[in-house]
């Protein structure tokens, strides 16, 4: 993909800028009424994700910092890290109980809005190609929202569990987890916005040979 001459880009940013604002404008107004509808959606991806867990409660609730995503859930059955087996919170006598893990209910639509704003802002597209855009926003922004969110917490659960019998021990979606509260959910957002500005161009090419 050619990137865009300087006065092109210069109005790119510009344009980013402005959908970016107004975006978040939106979340700001919607975002609590939009995360507590996905909020079904996160249980469904998490329990296809991992079938030993037992989801006790998903739900937005209110934390001193503002609103989170709090997961309460539990083994299914018992699972072996390390050589050392974890037991379902209440198979052993005095463990009742369960897991908690929460993430900001900001973050939940951080990255399908950068997304989102990377793609409708980005410069040089003619109305063909703009068209072809947005049919792929659909499925890349449900990607985007997929990658992030329910792996988060699920990872941080994942590691909830393994750190009772090994206080090094991590898990595979717990680095992920890690990776994108560190930014990369961020730098995914931008590179399948980059994807999705490629396939459209391309796209909008062949049909114009055609």
């Amino acid at each position: 993909m050619p990137a865009p001459p300087p006065n092109r880009l210069l109005s790119g940013l510009l344009r980013l800028a402005a959908v970016a604002v107004i975006l978040l404008l939106l979340a700001r107004s919607w975002s609590v009424e939009v995360v507590t509808r996905l909020v079904p959606v996160i249980g469904a991806e998490i329990t296809a994700l991992d079938r030993n867990l037992s989801i006790g409660a998903l739900e937005l609730a209110d934390d001193v910092s503002g609103h989170v995503v709090r997961l309460r859930a539990n083994l299914r059955w018992p699972v072996v890290v390390g050589g050392r087996t974890v037991d379902p919170l209440g198979w052993q006598p005095n463990t009742n109980g369960w897991y908690e893990v929460r993430i900001s209910a900001r973050g939940v639509l951080q990255s399908t809005l950068v997304y989102l704003a990377a793609v409708l802002a980005w410069p040089g597209a003619g109305w063909r190609a703009a068209w072809l855009r947005l049919g792929l926003v659909v499925p890349f922004g449900a990607l985007m929202f997929a990658l992030d969110t329910a792996p988060d917490l699920l990872g941080n659960f994942q590691e909830a569990v393994v750190r009772r019998v090994d206080t090094h021990a991590t898990t595979a979606l717990f680095v992920w987890a890690r990776f994108l509260e560190g930014g990369g959910n961020v730098a995914l957002a931008l590179g399948l916005a980059m994807v999705t500005i490629a396939l459209a161009a391309r796209g909008d090419a062949d049909k114009t040979r055609a």
